[in-house]
């Protein structure tokens, strides 16, 4: 490698396939330095599902972030489920990855720790709270559910002073489900134009109909 400037230090990486050398670091001079050796080993992979941990079903869309458990020279790489709620990640270097998901709708998750060996192939079962869930139906006076009621809630959660809000529309069946809230109490309102607004206070549950 050429026309590098004199007196400056770069790395050095290597990879074939999914056979990857650790990086090298090296300083520019002149005379030229020694060769640089690099010895290329085979790379290991992760597999694994997301799960939601109160209906226990996979769920897509997720983005899975991996970092390096100590920066040896790894760089953080990022994947997402697909339909099935699965992810796989290649070409991993060895050693120990942080793995954190994390979509709208659920509680910030804490990172598991998976090991990689030289050209095994790595489980990873990762796992999603909902959190506080608030839901249910919402119906005109004649007891036919109401399309496209927007419901808000707004509260704020134990241990601490900011509060947060979600928000929802109601489906064909006047269906709401508003999900990603720490514990706590909230307030929940109802309203959509040509309706009167309804409101529920110091709500906890898991459930509201209104």
């Amino acid at each position: 490698i050429a026309d590098i400037p004199p007196e400056q230090n770069v790395t050095v990486r290597a990879k074939m396939g999914l056979d990857e050398a650790k990086p090298v670091w090296a300083p520019c001079q002149k005379p030229p330095p020694s060769p640089i050796k690099m010895k290329l080993e085979p790379t290991g992979s992760i597999q694994g599902t997301v799960t939601d941990i109160g209906t226990r079903t996979n769920v897509r869309g997720v983005r899975v972030v991996l970092r390096p458990d100590t920066w040896d020279g790894r760089t953080t790489r990022t994947t997402y489920t697909n339909s099935k709620g699965e992810f796989s990640v290649v070409g991993l270097l060895p050693g120990d990855w942080r793995l954190t998901p994390s979509t709208k709708g659920y509680l910030k998750a804490e990172a598991d720790v998976v090991n990689v060996g030289r050209g095994d192939e790595s489980r990873a079962s990762l796992r999603l709270d909902p959190g506080v869930v608030f839901a249910g139906v919402v119906v005109m006076e004649d007891g036919k559910p109401l399309r496209y009621a927007r419901v808000s809630v707004k509260g704020v959660p134990d241990g601490q002073e900011k509060a947060t809000s979600r928000g929802a529309s109601t489906d064909a069946r006047g269906a709401f489900r508003i999900t990603g809230l720490p514990q706590g109490t909230y307030d929940l309102t109802c309203w959509r134009k040509g309706f009167r607004t309804e409101r529920a206070k110091q709500l906890r549950g898991t459930h509201s109909e209104l």
